[in-house]
């Protein structure tokens, strides 16, 4: 103990990041549906983390002052830890250890014996007062918190009331007021969770002469997150608000985009949102690219990637379809990034009513294209064959990338068995040959040679 408590005091706090419990790991396409993000900058999230920080405080001084910064460096706020935390927390010196910080709206769970089923009279009427007290003492508690580097304002689900337009109207004002008058100087990562796009127009600009606009607020960030799920569409739970489509105002996502041109790190999400070109800044250099069920453009997609030619290293796409070009166009800039290191993709394809729906492929067995394949849903749907080879290009760039980084010690496949991220792209990658060959786009070879083969020879680099 005396050689643990005499190491400074950064180390042990490196060290006490590890003292959590084992996350469940999967083995390729096991669960595949359970792709889980990886934490966020500054996220404590592990399992029982928080329970073993607060376990070690108690073992001695020593232990307690070492651990204390790292406990409160992410705090969350939500329904269920109620506003009293909030403030308290706010009048603390403690707030000055708060690097992250998350607010949230989600209505609690309510334990009835049987199971936790949610009480909506109940969990309607704690939320409702949650936001209505959240919205008035935000102004005050959230300008204490002066050494945040990291806000998310969690907000895709919440509770509506009789007069719920000028209340959610009024709340998500109070929101975007507080953040742009807090003066949080050292913030520079921002996620914004809302139920729909219209909610985003809130905050944009109004006429703020004070000097604390979105605008300045946007140009210090290095990380955003622009996120919404909700959709107004029959059957999806918004139907009350279908003069708010979310297709009419996705134009409020592209508004803050454009303001944010030194960002490297992007996360964007939502329902019928299609980027475009207008919300991408030409000074933007990405490292860090997260996009999920949306579509887009090929060029656009494209012009993204050639942008960060010399910066990007990681990229995520979920559910991206495109409204015109080709997969093969943006995957063959992807194919010239020396820095990537990190890719994964799934459930991407074409959008069904666009100038690039007849790539998409037949649901049914059909004379003019493949049958339908449940399969095809872990990477890209299409009939293009050149989709797929050029897909097979960026897994090829980026072990090579990593051989480049790590040496010639990162070997495939024997190398990648050991890896503890939950679907490893390259491993993944050998199971997509051998799933294509024979089928859809891959119906067989020139050359002739076996399936097995055609399978090793993604990992014969050299």
């Amino acid at each position: 103990m005396d050689a643990l408590t005499s190491l400074p005091p950064e180390v042990l706090q490196e060290i006490f990041l590890y003292a959590h419990d084992p996350r469940m790991q999967h083995r390729p396409f096991e669960d595949y549906e359970s792709y889980e993000a990886p934490l966020r900058r500054l996220e404590l999230k592990a399992p029982n983390l928080r329970k073993n920080l607060c376990s070690l405080r108690l073992v001695n001084r020593a232990l307690c002052q070492a651990v204390t910064p790292l406990l409160f460096r992410h705090i969350v706020i939500s329904v269920e830890s109620g506003i009293d935390r909030f403030l308290a927390l706010s009048k603390s010196p403690l707030c000055r250890l708060v690097i992250r910080l998350e607010l949230g709206a989600r209505a609690r769970w309510v334990h009835d014996g049987r199971g936790y089923l949610q009480d909506n009279r109940i969990a309607k009427g704690e939320c409702l007062a949650y936001m209505t007290r959240l919205a008035i003492v935000i102004h005050s508690a959230l300008p204490r918190f002066s050494e945040i580097h990291s806000l998310k304002l969690d907000f895709p689900e919440i509770s509506y009331a009789d007069n719920w337009e000028k209340d959610t109207a009024d709340f998500f004002e109070s929101m975007a007021t507080a953040v742009r008058k807090s003066q949080l100087d050292k913030l520079d990562e921002l996620h914004i969770w809302l139920p729909l796009a219209f909610d985003f127009g809130h905050f944009l600009d109004d006429n703020d002469a004070t000097g604390h606009s979105t605008g300045s607020l946007f140009k210090r960030l290095a990380y955003l997150d622009l996120h919404y799920e909700g959709s107004t569409d029959e059957h999806q739970g918004l139907e009350f608000r279908s003069h708010q489509p979310n297709i009419e105002y996705t134009k409020y996502l592209h508004q803050l985009l454009s303001l944010a041109p030194n960002v490297h790190t992007l996360w964007v999400e939502g329902d019928d949102l299609l980027l475009n070109h207008s919300a991408i800044s030409p000074s933007l250099r990405l490292k860090s690219l997260d996009l999920q069920w949306l579509s887009i453009n090929a060029s656009t997609l494209t012009a993204i990637v050639r942008q960060s030619i010399e910066t990007l290293q990681r990229v995520v796409m979920r559910g991206i379809y495109l409204e015109s070009g080709t997969w093969q166009e943006i995957l063959s800039a992807m194919s010239e990034l020396r820095l990537l290191v990190d890719f994964f993709i799934e459930t991407c394809g074409y959008l069904q009513e666009s100038r690039a729906a007849h790539y998409r492929p037949s649901i049914g067995p059909s004379a003019n294209g493949p049958s339908y394949d449940p399969k095809y849903y872990f990477f890209i749907e299409t009939i293009r064959r050149r989709d797929i080879n050029t897909l097979r290009d960026v897994l090829v760039r980026m072990h090579k990338n990593k051989r480049r980084l790590h040496g010639d010690s990162y070997l495939a496949p024997a190398g990648l068995e050991g890896e503890a991220q939950m679907g490893d792209i390259e491993l993944r990658a050998k199971v997509l040959r051998a799933y294509y060959r024979n089928r859809h786009c891959i119906e067989g070879t020139e050359s002739g040679e076996s399936e097995d083969e055609s399978e090793d020879e993604l990992f014969a680099f050299d």
